[in-house]
Order: structure tokens, then C-alpha cells, then sequence
């Protein structure tokens, strides 16, 4: 790149990458900030993206999401949770056998009230049933399914038969009932004026005056009243004589004369209209010569239309409604009392079991909390539907307690703001394990899209799907972190100066082309860093050194290093640690304790006791832990992907503190010893044949196969001498196989034979371990194990035992129970016991 491009050119390449990072800078603050419910959008995705398999489909109004805070939704996914266990204890809401029963008061007498109750209502549906269907015969609609509507009209329906007088059948089955009955009406209303009229006159005068000529005689009146004095007073007085020869002894008074003269027109007019009737016929006896019971007619005509319309509601069809009322008009022909002697008794027998039935549903309403009101489906009879609801209440009452804990934890859950939660439990949408995850994803997604609606770092970020929405933000956080990457590379860049231009022989940059063009003749490479103080860093602003390097090229007192990074610093002594430490301004110190301390092959035994305050410890970093320096533990263990290969060192050596990734495959352990046949060669080569044997086989195999050969391999002794062993015999094999040996040796990690001594940082997908050590020729087991009983030699065990990913197989002529620790006082070989144990 730097070739390619001139500072300048980096520099404004860093200038846009900056500009185009702060732009997302919006969307980063926007993705972390938290909301008054506690949560980002970053919480929401990344608690919505933990739950895979749960649903997201229980809706929350904008009100409910804004009102939520970290304490409510605790305290709702409590409330949940309960409504979870309580749904799972009651058996599934949905289609429960006992769901009409909406009661949250429960003791034993409440069973036994509604056991009672509920045999009683079975029994009385039965009767209506059987009751409907004779009605039904009766009236010849045996054909006809009663559904609630029609129920109802069917109860009324008999009720106003059975209400009927004596009625002449004429009427029953009149033609045009809504317009002849109507005039039927219109007459008896008449007849109730002329009677009225008629007592009224007859009050004041004899029968003769209801044929008097009052119309002619008003007439006159009105003609002399628009006379003049005489004349007017000769003719009403005429008037007044001839009205007091018809009176019943009162004296006609002159100013009364007018009223009764209209009242005598009123009476023979609406008699006119009542003898002129043509309806005489239809009222058969009820007419009575035209003196009828007009209040009785007018009741039956409102109760004989009102049948009409029961039965059109009823059945649907005019003409059928017509052969039902002849129907009834036969059945009324012999009178109404011999009716209800006869067929009577299914109407009245109807009423009272409907009646009954009412006040049983009423019982079980305010005992058991049930909607006798709600129909599941109105096109069936609710008697046979709510029969069948009964014999599943009485089938299943043992249920009864459970299913109101339900119910009352159910309202409690309503009450609370969450009827979104129950509805979609009782629909059928969660299952019982569902609820609780089911509410947690629902809630994340609905915070998503309220941070998202009103963030407007955020408005772009809106794909149709959730999914969607999910997927972009990974897009855009792996966009950022690239740009980061490349932001940081072209400031580095940017800083290196133009090699193409002039430079004078006495800069920087003219000493360093003076450097390379001899190829460094004359000059080491400690005095060009002393030369280039400035430049230096600008071309290297990261070096990776050994700390005798470090001493070696740079002055202790020149410019120093902003951060100097000690890795694997357990196996780094003090005393060659200060040259790096005191060459710079920071410093972090990266190492396991647990682990291998610097090897003592060159060190001396002495110990100056005196000064033992300020004698050095093993390593920069137990110095760095003796003085307390601030200090992060890191506790994921990362390498191993399954927690067998790391539980050994995690039990014994870490505490049980490190996290692990859990394992699909629990039951199954990675960790496996494969016991060899054979023995140790103590006394001359100190070697296992046996076990160099067994693993090379192992790895040839491995290699030989498709699928094996996919995973790296590392060996790992307990001695050099082992391991020349087996790298011996393994180039031996891989000179009879060069095929294996390229793929053993050209694989992305290729094989590695390592001892304890040196395999520390190293890892393989699969770690073959060969102990070596074991009993001798004549089976005797020594209580010497190498590197294992010497001082931190539990170190060198951690170490070796957790460098698999995948697989660990541990190659072993010797046996757990061949070592006795009661031989020795080391603690090294008890937990080397303890591993071939585990």
C-alpha cells in the first residue's frame, strides 16, 4: 500500500474513512442507549436473538411499552411465570373441559354445590329436549333446528297461544293479517267511541236521542247564532224545547245544547262505521250484533298479529306459516279450555322446564361464574349445546379446583395490564413451556421496533421483517468494525513520509535510505533506532520483541514505548522482564499462575536470605500479583469445545471457576485412555516404545481418513526422550506414506511433537498424550515421573492436559492404581493419580 499510495493520499483517505465512521457514530449511540424501560436496542436484539425457537407474536399496545420499566418487567415475568405453572397444573387453557366456568372461589362445598347443580341441569335439558321435539311434532316442524333465536321465540310463541280466550278460528288464520287486524283494531276503536258517546247522552236523555237529528239540528243552531236578538233567541229556544222532550226529567240548559248536538253527530257517525263493518264475519261470536267487547278484540288482534310474527320469525316461509295457523285455529275450534285440557298440556308442560331451566343457569351463574348468554356457535340448539358442556363439566368436576387457581391467577394477570398474554395462551398459540419465553421475546421485539420508530439515528435501519431488522444490524456492526480497521490503517499510513522525494543525508528519513540502499553496512541496527528516534515509530508503531531484543536496541533513557505487552509472562523471570518495563510509559501482563513458571535449567540454587524481601519470585507476573497491581481475571475458557477436556484442570487447579461453553453431548466424555500393553525402559533408554507405537498407529489412521484427518493433531510427552522416540517412528512411516506426510505437514495447523517443557501456548484439535513412565521390565513402578515431582510440576500438568479443542486421548502403560501415594509426600503425584483416574 505504501508503494501504491503518498502520505497525502492516506491522509485523506483516513479523513473520509473518520467522516463516514462518525456518521454510524449516531447509529452506535442510538444502538446502545438505554430507554425508560431499561433496555437498549442492543438488549432487545441480542434478548430476542437468545430465544430461537420461541413465538414473537403476543401483541403490546405503544402505551404499555412506554409505562414498562427494568422492575415491571421483573415483576411481569414473575406474574407469567406463575401463569405458566398455574396453566401447566390445570392442564392446557385452551379447549379446557371446564372453560365456561369463569369462578376464583373455590372450597370443598363449592364442588359439591355445583356437582349437584350440574346433574340437575343435565337432567332438565334432557326434558326440554325431548319437550322440543314434541312441540316441534305438534306444530308439524319436526324438520326445524332450534337455535337460540328461535328458542326464545318458540317459549313466547306457546305463551301467547296459552293466552288466548274463546277466539273465533276465523281470526286466527284471517287473511292479511297486519292489514285487516289493523282494521279490526280501527273498528274496535270506533265502537269504544260510540260507546262511549252513546253512555254519555243516555246519561242526560232517553234512547230516543241516539236517533235524533242532531246534524240538521246543529245546523239550525249555528244559522240562528248569526242572526240578530230576536230571531236568534226564537230559534235556539225551538231547538232547546224540542231537546228537553227527550230529556230524562234534567232541565236541557241553552249553553250545553251546541255540546250535545256534537256529541249526538259523534255517536251516530261512529255508529255508522261499526254497522257498516265488514269484518262482522271474521269476528264470528265476538261481534254480538255489533256490541262486542272492544278492549277484548283489540288485545286479541295485538296477540293474534303478535303470533303471526313469532311464527314468521320462526319458520321463515309465509306459506308454511299459513298451514300453521289453521293448525291452531282447529286446535282453538272446540274452545280454548278444551285446548289446554288437550294439547295445552306440552305448551304449559314447555313453559314450565324452560322456566326451570332459567333458574338452574341462574344457580350455576352465581356459583360457578358462568356466561349462559355466550353461544359458541348459534346455527345449533343451545339445549343440546349446553348439554354437552354439562356432562363434560360433570365428567371432568376433580378439575375444578385446579381450573380456578387458573381463573384467579388468569384475572390477576388481566388485571395487571397482560389480557394480550392470556388471550394468546387460551387461543392455543403457546404451549405450556412457551408462555414465559414466548412474553421475554414478544416484550424484546416490541422494544426493538419502539426504539426504532422513534430513534432517528435509526429511521433507515427498518426492513419488513424482524428478521430483517436483525440481520441488517449485524450488517451494519460488522461494517463499523471493519471501518474501524481501515480508518486506523490509513491514519497509520498517512503518517509514514513520501520515500519518493528528496531527503537530506542528515534527516530521518535520509539516514534510513542511507541504511538500505548499503544494505546496513556500518551501521547496527541499535544505532539506526537511536537515529530515526521519530521516524521510528511512525513506520513501526508496533514491534513484537523479545526483552533481550528490546534491551539490546534501544536506549534505556531515549524515547520510550507508550505500552509495553508481556504475553505468557508466567514463563517470564523479573530480572529479564525490567530491561522491556523500564523502556516504556504502560505496561500489561498477560499469564495464567496456574500455569508453567521459567524453566531453571541455568538457574542457580542459591538464596540469598538475608535480602529475601528483595529476592525476585518466579515470574513478572507473581511479582506483578505479590504487589497487588490492578488485575483482570479473564474466567471464559475458550478453547475447549467440550467441557470434559477442561474439567480435569477446572476442578483441580482453577477452583471450578472457569465458564465453560456446556456441551450438547454431556454424557459423553472427549477425554479417553487407550492402556498399552508393555513397559518403561528405565534403567537404559528411558523410552516406551509400546506407547511411541500405539500413537504413531493412531496417527496414521487418522490421517488415512477422509473425515479424521480434517481435525489437527498434536503429540505431547512427558520427555524429550520420549518424544524423539516418536517423531522417529513417525518419519519412518511417513517415509513408506508421503501421501499422509503432506497432509500431516501442508494442513492449515500441521502436526506438532512437543514435551511438557515446551508446548506451553500451543493447541490442536486433538491432543495425543503418551505418559512414557510406567512399570519396568519386571513391573515395578518407581515414584519418579520427570518433570511431574519436580517443584510446580502441577503446572506442567495443566499445561499439557488442556491444550485439545476437540478430543484428548491419553496413551498409557501405566495404570492409577499402580501409583501409591503413600510412598511419597509429593503433592505433583497425587494429582497426577487424580488425572489418570478422571
Amino acid at each position: 500500500i505504501t508503494k501504491r499510495n503518498s502520505p497525502q493520499e492516506f491522509n485523506a483517505e483516513a479523513e473520509r474513512i473518520h467522516k463516514l465512521k462518525m456518521d454510524l457514530n449516531d447509529y452506535v449511540k442510538a444502538l446502545h442507549k438505554k430507554y425508560s424501560f431499561g433496555y437498549s436496542l442492543f438488549d432487545s436484539f441480542t434478548g430476542y436473538a437468545e430465544l430461537k425457537d420461541a413465538s414473537d407474536n403476543i401483541p403490546f399496545d405503544t402505551e404499555f411499552i412506554e409505562n414498562m420499566s427494568a422492575e415491571k418487567f421483573t415483576e411481569y415475568c414473575d406474574l407469567v411465570e406463575e401463569l405458566q405453572n398455574a396453566g401447566t397444573l390445570s392442564g392446557h387453557p385452551h379447549n379446557h373441559p371446564l372453560k365456561e366456568i369463569a369462578s376464583t372461589v373455590y372450597s370443598q362445598q363449592v364442588k359439591e354445590n355445583a356437582a349437584e347443580l350440574i346433574s340437575n341441569y343435565i337432567e332438565i335439558l334432557n326434558e326440554r329436549i325431548v319437550t322440543e321435539k314434541k312441540l316441534l311434532d305438534l306444530f308439524t316442524l319436526k324438520d326445524l333446528v332450534l337455535t337460540k333465536e328461535k328458542s326464545s321465540i318458540l317459549i313466547e310463541l306457546s305463551d301467547l297461544i296459552l293466552s288466548l280466550p274463546d277466539i273465533p278460528g276465523s281470526m286466527v288464520h284471517i287473511e292479511y293479517p297486519e292489514r285487516n287486524l289493523g282494521n279490526i283494531t280501527k273498528l274496535a276503536r270506533h265502537g269504544i267511541k260510540r260507546d262511549t258517546t252513546r253512555k254519555e247522552l243516555l246519561n242526560t236523555f232517553t234512547k230516543e236521542i241516539l236517533v235524533y237529528n242532531g246534524e240538521s239540528k246543529l245546523a239550525e243552531w249555528n244559522a240562528a247564532s248569526r242572526k240578530w236578538f230576536l230571531p236568534k233567541f226564537l230559534g235556539q229556544r225551538k231547538i232547546v224545547k224540542a231537546l228537553q222532550l227527550h230529556s230524562m226529567g234534567s232541565k236541557i240548559e241553552k249553553k250545553s245544547v251546541p255540546n250535545f248536538l256534537e256529541k249526538i253527530v259523534q255517536c251516530q257517525a261512529e255508529h255508522n262505521l261499526v254497522v257498516s263493518s265488514p269484518f262482522s264475519k271474521e269476528l264470528d261470536f265476538l261481534w254480538n250484533d255489533g256490541n262486542a267487547e272492544w278492549d277484548t278484540i283489540i288485545l286479541l288482534c295485538e296477540k293474534i298479529l303478535q303470533i303471526h310474527q313469532k311464527l314468521i320469525l320462526l319458520i321463515e316461509d309465509v306459506n308454511k306459516v299459513k298451514d300453521i295457523k289453521n293448525l291452531i285455529s282447529q286446535f282453538l275450534s272446540d274452545g280454548s279450555k278444551t285446548f289446554r285440557e288437550s294439547k295445552g298440556e306440552l305448551l304449559y308442560s314447555y313453559l314450565s322446564i324452560t322456566e326451570k331451566n332459567s333458574e338452574l343457569e341462574k344457580s350455576l351463574s352465581e356459583l360457578l361464574n358462568i356466561n349462559f348468554l355466550c353461544e359458541e356457535n348459534e346455527l345449533q340448539n343451545p339445549s343440546e349445546i349446553w348439554k354437552l358442556k354439562a356432562e363434560t363439566w360433570q365428567t371432568n368436576i376433580e378439575l375444578l379446583k385446579n381450573w380456578i387457581s387458573w381463573k384467579r391467577v388468569s384475572e390477576n394477570v388481566v388485571e395487571t395490564g397482560l389480557k394480550s398474554v392470556v388471550k394468546a395462551y387460551e387461543s392455543g398459540n403457546l404451549k405450556n413451556e412457551e408462555v414465559l419465553i414466548s412474553f421475554r421475546k414478544s416484550v424484546y421485539k416490541n422494544f426493538a421496533n419502539f426504539i426504532i420508530t422513534n430513534e432517528p439515528a435509526l429511521i433507515g435501519f427498518n426492513g419488513k421483517l424482524f428478521e430483517g431488522k436483525i440481520k441488517k444490524f449485524k450488517e451494519q456492526n460488522r461494517y463499523f468494525e471493519k471501518l474501524t480497521k481501515a480508518e486506523l490503517l490509513a491514519k497509520l499510513a498517512a503518517q509514514i513520509p513520501s520515500f519518493t522525494k528528496e531527503a537530506s543525508s542528515n534527516s530521518e528519513i535520509g539516514i534510513l535510505q542511507k541504511a538500505i540502499r548499503s544494505g546496513g553496512r556500518a551501521m547496527s541496527l541499535r544505532k539506526l533506532f537511536d537515529s530515526i528516534p521519530h521516524l521510528l515509530p511512525r513506520l513501526c508503531p508496533c514491534m513484537l520483541m523479545s526483552p533481550i531484543s528490546v534491551a539490546q536496541y534501544f536506549e534505556v533513557d531515549k524515547s520510550k514505548f507508550d505500552l509495553v505487552i508481556f504475553d505468557e509472562a508466567s514463563q517470564m523471570p523479573t530480572s529479564e522482564a525490567i530491561g522491556a518495563i523500564s523502556r516504556g510509559e504502560n505496561m500489561i501482563v498477560v499469564g495464567d499462575p496456574k500455569q508453567m513458571p521459567p524453566t531453571s535449567f541455568f538457574s542457580t540454587n542459591q538464596f540469598d536470605e538475608e535480602n529475601a524481601d528483595k529476592e525476585d519470585l518466579e515470574s513478572i507476573l507473581e511479582d506483578c500479583l505479590a504487589i497487588s497491581m490492578p488485575s483482570k481475571h479473564l474466567l471464559w475458557h475458550y478453547r475447549s469445545k467440550h467441557e470434559s477436556l477442561i474439567a480435569f484442570s477446572n476442578s483441580n487447579f482453577y477452583e471450578n471457576k472457569l465458564l465453560t461453553f456446556p456441551s450438547i453431548d454431556d454424557i459423553t466424555t472427549k477425554v479417553t485412555n487407550v492402556f498399552v500393553p508393555g513397559y518403561y525402559d528405565r534403567g537404559e533408554t528411558r523410552q516406551n516404545i509400546f506407547e511411541a507405537k500405539a500413537i504413531v498407529e493412531e496417527v496414521m489412521k487418522r490421517l488415512a481418513d477422509p473425515i479424521l484427518a480434517k481435525r489437527s493433531i498434536g503429540i505431547v510427552t512427558f520427555s524429550s526422550v520420549q518424544q524423539n522416540l516418536i517423531d522417529d517412528l513417525l518419519n519412518e512411516e511417513f517415509m513408506r506414506a508421503p501421501d499422509l506426510e503432506r497432509i500431516a505437514m501442508e494442513a492449515t495447523e500441521p502436526i506438532f511433537i512437543k514435551n511438557l517443557e515446551n508446548v506451553q501456548g500451543d493447541e490442536r484439535d486433538v491432543i495425543l498424550f503418551s505418559i512414557g513412565y510406567g512399570p519396568d521390565k519386571e513391573g515395578k513402578v518407581y515414584m519418579n515421573f520427570g518433570p511431574l515431582v519436580q517443584k510446580g510440576g502441577w503446572r506442567r500438568l495443566n499445561v499439557a492436559v488442556s491444550r485439545a479443542r476437540y478430543e484428548m486421548k491419553v496413551f498409557s502403560t501405566l495404570r492409577s492404581d499402580q501409583i501409591d501415594v503413600s510412598r511419597t509426600s509429593s503433592d505433583q503425584i497425587a494429582v497426577f493419580k487424580s488425572f489418570l483416574e478422571y
